[in-house]
């Protein structure tokens, strides 16, 4: 059986700082069961859960595991997941939207520390729609951020106890039906 590392659940509080407006009263049906949504640049190059091995893993992780993320929020995801690919080491996380809302252009300072020591230290992230697509209700997305040489191995030392992540200044904008 699959066992994910799923840790360091944040909420993105910026819901309330773009003045978008969600409706707290939630009931769970089959339309807000959490969904994997590739990003615009994954469908652009023809990528798809069906013909990339790495996209059904992470898909089979949101499936496995619906619960993530904060009802009523936007929030980030340490998927347990990290490469090198081409001599380009990177971590992938998840963006999840857990609103009514569809949510683009999404911005925020992000920080993720193992134990003492910073992989990521209150570095700008960027999602902006021409490459991450428009962020579906109830949908959990993959992206990426490149990691450094000498933060690299310290991914493998993440567990429960020892991960810590933070997120501020948040920014998106909301589309509207």
């Amino acid at each position: 059986m699959k066992r994910m590392m799923l840790v360091g659940a944040l909420l993105l509080t910026g819901v309330i700082l773009s003045g978008c407006t969600i409706n707290a009263e939630n009931e769970t049906t089959k339309d807000n069961i959490l969904k994997f949504q590739t990003t615009k640049a994954m469908d652009d190059a023809g990528m798809t859960v069906e013909n990339t091995e790495n996209l059904k893993v992470l898909a089979d992780i949101i499936e496995e595991n619906p619960q993530v993320g904060e009802d009523n929020s936007l929030s980030i995801q340490y998927s347990g997941k990290y490469g090198n690919t081409n001599g380009v080491k990177q971590v992938t996380f998840f963006v999840i939207n857990k609103t009514d809302l569809k949510v683009k252009n999404i911005s925020f300072y992000f920080t993720m520390q193992a134990g003492e020591k910073y992989i990521f230290d209150n570095i700008l992230i960027e999602l902006p729609e021409e490459t991450l697509g428009v962020l579906q209700p109830y949908s959990a997305m993959p992206f990426t951020i490149t990691v450094g040489n000498g933060e690299y191995p310290l991914l493998a030392q993440i567990n429960d106890g020892t991960l810590e992540i933070e997120v501020s200044t948040t920014d998106f904008l909301c589309e509207y039906d």
